[in-house]
């Protein structure tokens, strides 16, 4: 809209004030980053392994199951994580594994 209503030097010049400097703060921070891929990145640097991912139980009906999934890296077990998908129970597992290693 602006681009149609102002023409392209405007829509560039709003792009680069607004969009950009945002755009890199976040990619500096790297807060778009999620629990397993944050894990993965420690786990290589620090064990030179990727961390599998285990289904330990799943239950309840179809419509409403419940999922756990435990991290391990190399030869060691960590953080269990629940959800109501593989990945979200993924996910949590990494979370719990990223809260444990970085205490450390």
């Amino acid at each position: 809209a602006i681009y149609l209503d102002q023409g392209y030097a405007i829509c560039v010049n709003i792009l680069e004030k607004h969009l950009l400097q945002k755009a890199q703060a976040v990619l500096q921070s790297e807060t778009y980053k999620d629990n397993k891929s944050l894990l993965q990145e420690i786990a290589q640097s620090r064990y030179k392994a990727t961390p599998l991912y285990t289904l330990i139980s799943e239950s309840g009906p179809d419509h409403d199951k419940q999922f756990v999934m435990q991290v391990e890296i190399g030869d060691t077990s960590y953080a269990k994580g629940e959800g109501k998908s593989k990945q979200t129970a993924q996910e949590d597992a990494a979370k719990n594994t990223l809260e444990m290693i970085t205490k450390t």
